[in-house]
């Protein structure tokens, strides 16, 4: 059973002030406590992602990986659900973990990315893996081109095509491709990837 309630007042004291909760989030990652550790690590990559560590990054991952399984009941989920209810809101954890991973820089967190993109391939009504994957691929800023693509990056991509719900339904997919220089339309993406588009 987590600690609930440090949980809590984690959630709430660094969405406060996430400057002076800095040094509670950086202890509370390697806490013993599951509840109160996936709480710091999730606020810490939300806050501070340049600070959060990799083996930290990489243990939100493997949560993320087991707790997306349809058949997975664990009392993690419930508590990090009730520790985020603020009155108003709460999070659901494989959510929020996949959105905090969004927030590491592009090219950071490249381990991540080919289990993203088969979490989504597995629930493709799971966006917020499919645009993390690309927010860890492609930097904000940049104008790829279809040639200087890693495999890495081609296979973000070549998946995002190969779903048509992501570009209809899921409403951030245009504005961070475009934040990232890439084609904002199915048909662009795939005439880029055919090198026709960029």
């Amino acid at each position: 059973m987590g600690d609930v309630r440090r949980a809590a007042a984690l959630y709430r004291d660094t969405n406060a002030d996430p400057v002076e909760a800095l040094p509670r989030l950086r202890h509370g990652a390697s806490d013993p406590d599951d509840l109160v550790r996936h709480m710091a690590a999730v606020q810490l990559a939300f806050h501070h992602p340049r600070a959060l560590p990799e083996a930290v990054a990489r243990e939100l991952l493997g949560t993320l990986g087991r707790v997306s399984r349809a058949s997975v009941s664990s009392s993690l989920i419930s508590e990090y659900t009730r520790a985020t209810d603020d009155g108003e809101d709460c999070w659901d954890l494989g959510q929020h973990i996949a959105l905090a991973l969004a927030r590491l820089p592009a090219g950071s967190g490249d381990f991540a990315v080919p289990e993203l993109v088969a979490l989504w391939q597995r629930d493709r009504q799971f966006y917020e893996v499919a645009l993390a994957a690309v927010s860890l691929s492609f930097p904000e800023g940049g104008r790829p081109t279809a040639s200087a693509l890693s495999e890495l990056q081609q296979s973000v991509l070549v998946a995002l095509t190969g779903d048509d719900a992501v570009w209809t339904f899921c409403m951030p997919t245009a504005p961070l491709l475009a934040a990232r220089g890439l084609p904002t339309t199915r048909h662009g993406m795939q005439a880029f990837l055919d090198g026709t588009g960029g």
